[in-house]
This record gives C-alpha cells, sequence and structure tokens, in this order.
C-alpha cells in the first residue's frame, strides 16, 4: 500500500532499508580487526573454545575466520541488498520488485553455500567465489 509521501511509496520503509548498508559496512570493517573475529572462531567439534584465537586460527576454524574474502563478499552482498530493497518500497513497481528479490536470492545463496562449505576448513575463497558467481 502506498503511502501519505509524494516522493515515495513507501517511506519508513524506504528509510529503513539503509541500516542493511550500516551492517554491511560494519561487517566489512569486522573483516580486519581481530575483536570480533575472535568470536567466529570455532574448534573441530564447533564449539567455541577459550584457547587463543591468534594460536589456532590457521589450521582451525570456520573458513570466515581464515579468509577475509568471505566476510567481504558478505559484507557487499548486505550492501547491495540495502538499495534494492529501498527501489522496491520507493516505487513499488515490478522492476524494483525484481531488483529485491535478486538481491535476496544473493544473500541467501551466499548462506546457503558458506553452509555448505563451512565444514571443510581448508576450502580457498576463489573456489567458493567462482562457485558463488555461477
Amino acid at each position: 500500500p502506498r503511502g501519505g509521501c509524494a516522493w515515495f511509496a513507501q517511506p519508513a520503509n524506504k528509510s529503513s532499508c539503509a541500516m542493511s548498508i550500516v551492517v554491511g559496512m560494519l561487517v566489512t570493517l569486522s573483516c580486519d580487526l581481530r575483536l570480533p573475529r575472535k568470536y567466529w572462531y570455532c574448534d573441530a567439534t564447533n564449539a567455541l573454545t577459550t584457547e587463543s584465537f591468534e594460536e589456532h586460527h590457521h589450521t582451525v576454524g570456520t573458513p570466515l575466520s581464515q579468509s577475509k574474502g568471505y566476510g567481504i563478499l558478505y559484507a557487499s552482498v548486505i550492501c547491495l541488498m540495502g538499495p534494492g530493497s529501498a527501489l522496491l518500497h520507493a516505487s513499488l513497481t515490478i522492476p524494483g520488485r525484481r531488483v529485491d528479490q535478486f538481491c535476496m536470492y544473493l544473500v541467501a545463496s551466499y548462506i546457503m553455500l558458506y553452509s555448505a562449505i563451512r565444514k571443510r576448513r581448508q576450502f580457498p575463497f576463489t573456489t567458493f567465489l567462482v562457485i558463488y558467481l555461477v
């Protein structure tokens, strides 16, 4: 349903889409900081450990803790979802809906693919990227 704003169909929804850009930027920043990355570290049983992240992050852990590429790609997809969703909520048109759905498919396919390879400790990011883009 259309709102009361003359320029945008759903101004509140359009404005809230900016939060996905902020979250994507925070994920990008966390890819380069050690503090958030230590919480992504899991041992072989997938349980959070009390051992030092710096000691074991090259041999044990999730792919997200081993390569910055996974986090940067995820952040890019999240940032792309904001303008895509804003396009739908600003116009309520069929092209806007298609762009919004495409962005949601990108996020969902990233999550599904990452979940499939997460148990493989030495899965190279370049292979992940090629599979994701296909």
